[in-house]
């Protein structure tokens, strides 16, 4: 005999594990790199403290934009997909998104400084700086009247001006690499995102391009969350390299610093970002010269040049402040 609401339950379950879609995708992009964190070897968890901060400021800023497209109806959310929690507009998902993507990503970063010894060199670093400013450009001269292309190529330029020719941001190569391997993981969700759709775009807001079912400006958008979160992550991990290194250092000169070169004298000293290391017992640094570089000098500019990191300095102690 047939009673009526019997077969409602299964259909409520499947529902409710709809309205979760979101809340998993967050969920499976950030356990694996959490997970991985513990890992001995690049050991990203010790790194954690510096990515916080960063993440703050950074969320702060891009979730007064997404409160702003939301009410503007830059895009919307899909209710049949979310949880329904919401402040100020948007859905604690959304929310989450600006957490769970960056962090993962700055471990795509971290993984590939300590596993990739190659870089990009100065010269292309700078040509894909120098394109990334001309697309945002024309993208602005062509489609100013559209707030999500507006907002997204008008931060970008700035950020890309800023690093690249205000800052010189020596990092910033290793950024691009670890960009496009986060293409990967961003074509995956973000399609899932936008395919299924979770998230929904009005095409008059934006110039209303895609790859697959995702917004060209959502490649754009994401650059420009991810360069402004490494390069907190960046200041504040090397803020306290320096703090730490400065304490009751003395101070030495240009002049003082070129006699350690290993042939005026015996010491083999080399400066990094106005603190002073010592090379003398590295067999890599043999009569003060170290392939193409030569000791008693400041390599901040040189390092972008280099097939490793600034981390190779945190293996020797510094013994003063480049004045």
């Amino acid at each position: 005999m047939y009673t009526p609401g019997k077969r409602k339950a299964p259909q409520t379950v499947s529902r409710l594990k709809v309205k979760y879609a979101y809340l998993l995708i967050n969920f499976l992009t950030i356990i694996i790199p959490v997970l991985l964190s513990f890992d001995k070897r690049v050991a990203f968890y010790k790194s954690w403290k510096f990515i916080w901060p960063g993440l703050a400021i950074t969320g702060i800023m891009f979730l007064f934009w997404d409160v702003l497209f939301t009410v503007k109806g830059v895009w919307s959310f899909n209710p049949n997909y979310i949880t329904g929690i919401k402040f100020f507009e948007l859905p604690l998902e959304e929310i989450l998104f600006f957490l769970t993507v960056p962090f993962s990503c700055i471990f795509i970063y971290a993984c590939l400084n300590y596993y990739v010894r190659w870089s990009i060199p100065n010269r292309v670093n700078e040509w894909i700086s120098n394109l990334i400013i001309i697309i945002s450009v024309l993208m602005l001269a062509m489609y100013h009247d559209r707030i999500y292309t507006l907002v997204t190529f008008g931060l970008l330029l700035v950020l890309v001006l800023v690093l690249q020719y205000g800052f010189r941001a020596q990092w910033l190569n290793r950024f691009y690499m670890a960009y496009i391997v986060s293409l990967l993981p961003f074509y995956i969700v973000n399609g899932i995102l936008t395919s299924i759709p979770i998230v929904l775009y009005n095409n008059a807001e934006n110039i209303g391009k895609r790859i697959g079912t995702i917004p060209v400006e959502d490649h754009f958008y994401s650059m420009a969350l991810l360069v402004m979160n490494v390069g907190f992550y960046e200041y504040f991990k090397n803020k306290q390299k320096i703090l730490r290194n400065m304490n009751g250092l003395p101070s030495y000169t240009r002049s003082q610093l070129a006699l350690r070169n290993g042939q005026d004298k015996p010491e083999i000293w080399v400066a990094y970002l106005g603190i002073i290391y010592d090379v003398t017992d590295s067999r890599l640094w043999v009569n003060g010269k170290h392939y193409e570089h030569w000791a008693g000098q400041d390599l901040t500019e040189e390092i972008s040049e280099a097939p490793h990191t600034e981390d190779v300095f945190e293996r020797f102690s510094a013994v003063g402040l480049l004045k």
